[in-house]
């Protein structure tokens, strides 16, 4: 699972040095990569949560290495958008896709020819370096019936782009139910993968009555924002370690922690690691209670990626500990007895 930069930038930062609004994530702090937690977004900022990948290749005529046209594409066209398909990111491809769609089984080279192109579907209306606006895209014959994965026509050569997902805003109080139904859930669910905290795949679900229960399940909660979720988990902290060492800041909702020092027999309980002392930290670092924290919240975490029939992708992260699910641009709230439909199906 897999992210590219928009992802990657959201787990890369060190949330526990920053003040954020209500709205803000504070403790989903794990490293997005293939198997990562869905970091949401505040306010009107709408996450984009569908994996976004290309596989780049030149025309039947000439053999170029992969990893320097990649490299070129990417920087032509990292995130461009379609006149004809409103809301949807695309993104050039990288190894994992490439397997993902059935192209190649490796990292190896790929070189594909004019019989590739399928038909045209739009063309490219922004571009983050406005290099590629204009330019012509197609469906990839393979995929005829998917806007999901395409051809964009470039002066010598093509690349081939996935999208993300649609770009989908969730405000407070609202619930699911419009988001998922604008990629066409539960109809078009064709699996939903299950991971742990740890990235591993422990079930994949592809019965078509599990995935119209999960969905429904999930379009039934709503928006709550940040603060509720970030109090449940100080909550859990204070009555496993039964002291404030986090905290709740009440004026911007956002989780606290402060430099004490950690009982070494309650610390060598859950960590292999051995801090002692009195905690301190310069920039950038993380005090040992915030890992401590982060294991705690995170050991029953599970992220579910609904994939539809189109290609496109759902990333959701399920914390039980704070009764919510991390979606788009929101913290969803699930009642207890949601709680237990929901393992039940997924584990």
């Amino acid at each position: 699972m897999k992210g590219k930069d928009l992802l990657k930038l959201m787990s890369e930062a060190d949330v526990s040095l920053i003040e954020e609004s209500e709205n803000a994530p504070q403790v989903e702090k794990k490293k997005i990569s293939k198997m990562a937690w869905l970091l949401p977004l505040a306010g009107v900022v709408a996450i984009v949560l569908l994996i976004g990948v290309g596989v780049l290749f030149q025309n039947g005529k000439k053999q170029t290495s992969m990893s320097s046209e990649e490299k070129r594409h990417e920087d032509l066209g990292y995130g461009i958008y379609l006149d004809t398909i409103a809301g949807v990111e695309f993104h050039s491809a990288d190894a994992e896709d490439k397997i993902r769609y059935g192209l190649l089984s490796d990292g190896s080279d790929i070189i594909l020819s004019q019989s590739d192109i399928g038909e045209y579907i739009g063309t490219v209306s922004d571009d983050r370096g406005q290099e590629l606006v204009g330019k012509k895209a197609y469906h990839y014959a393979k995929y005829p019936k998917y806007n999901s994965i395409i051809i964009v026509e470039l002066e010598d050569s093509y690349a081939l782009f996935c999208a993300y997902g649609y770009s989908v805003d969730v405000p407070l109080g609202d619930s699911l139910k419009d988001a998922f139904t604008k990629y066409g859930l539960p109809e078009k669910g064709v699996k939903i993968e299950v991971y742990d905290h740890n990235e591993k795949l422990i079930r994949t679900i592809t019965e078509r009555s599990d995935i119209e229960q999960i969905v429904e399940i999930l379009v039934s909660c709503n928006n709550i924002g940040y603060t509720e979720p970030n109090r449940r988990l100080v909550q859990a902290w204070n009555e496993t370690y039964g002291n404030d060492y986090v905290y709740l800041d009440e004026k911007s909702g956002t989780i606290k922690y402060r430099d004490i020092i950690i009982d070494q027999t309650i610390q060598e309980s859950i960590s292999k690691s051995s801090f002692g002392g009195v905690e301190t930290k310069s920039e950038g670092e993380r005090l040992p209670v915030e890992d401590m924290a982060d294991e705690l919240w995170h050991k029953d975490s599970l992220e579910l990626i609904i994939e539809v029939s189109e290609g496109y992708r759902i990333r959701l992260n399920y914390c039980p500990l704070a009764r919510k699910i991390s979606a788009f641009n929101g913290a969803f709230d699930l009642t207890e007895e949601k709680m237990k439909k929901l393992d039940a199906l997924l584990k």
